[in-house]
């Protein structure tokens, strides 16, 4: 659902809206964390690119409890095609 325009870190983008098809979810994912999804929100500048994404929904806190988790995940994503330097972790930092 197309919900208008919107400005992200100085980016004109446009709003959507989805919700999932839950049934598409794998029987291990649904078993496992029985996830309940609200809505995903998706701003896309005019180049095509996601500038934010929004995730909503809640699932188990594990995978055999009745305990259940709200997670809302917020993702803003900008300097596309900037170089990255990401340094080697040293053993110690690794698992």
């Amino acid at each position: 659902m197309h919900l208008g325009a919107a400005t992200i870190d100085g980016a004109k983008t446009i709003h959507w809206q989805a919700t999932y098809d839950t049934s598409k979810l794998s029987a291990a994912t649904q078993s496992t964390v029985d996830p309940v999804y609200k809505t995903f929100d998706v701003w896309i500048d005019d180049k095509g690119l996601v500038r934010k994404a929004v995730i909503d929904f809640t699932a188990k806190q594990a995978r055999n409890s009745t305990k259940r988790a709200h997670v809302t995940l917020t993702l803003t994503l900008s300097n596309f095609g900037s170089a990255v330097t990401v340094p080697i972790p040293t053993a110690a930092e690794t698992v």
